[in-house]
């Protein structure tokens, strides 16, 4: 489990790449999420 990940200060890196970085986690989460669901 990476959840921890999301976790990390977000004031250590610049906020524009937070922000694509955290859109593209919650993408793929969210995508395995369904994929679990549609099983």
């Amino acid at each position: 489990m990476q959840m921890k990940r999301k976790e990390l200060p977000v004031e250590k890196r610049p906020n524009k790449e937070w922000k694509q970085r955290k859109g593209r986690m919650e993408q793929r989460a969210y995508r395995v999420q369904m994929k679990q669901e549609a099983q």
